[in-house]
């Protein structure tokens, strides 16, 4: 607990020591930091799968055939 304290005091000081400049500028630095983060992870969730075909294949027999095609080719569909 003792070390918390001294922690939380020694942050107060610094706090006061700064300037107006100074502190805009660490609360610049957390906003690109916390934007990057939404980006990044918004990227990692995207789907990476992408559209082949323009319109839908409604023909039934050739659906199966393009499906079977593309599993033996090694892509997931």
């Amino acid at each position: 607990m003792k070390i918390m304290k001294k922690l939380i005091e020694h942050i107060k000081n610094i706090w006061e020591k700064w300037t107006w400049a100074q502190k805009l500028i660490l609360f610049g630095i957390v906003a690109v930091l916390v934007i990057g983060c939404i980006v990044l992870m918004s990227e990692l969730t995207s789907t990476s799968m992408v559209p082949i075909f323009a319109r839908p294949i409604t023909d039934e027999s050739l659906l199966d055939w393009i499906v079977f095609r593309v599993e033996q080719e090694g892509y997931s569909c």
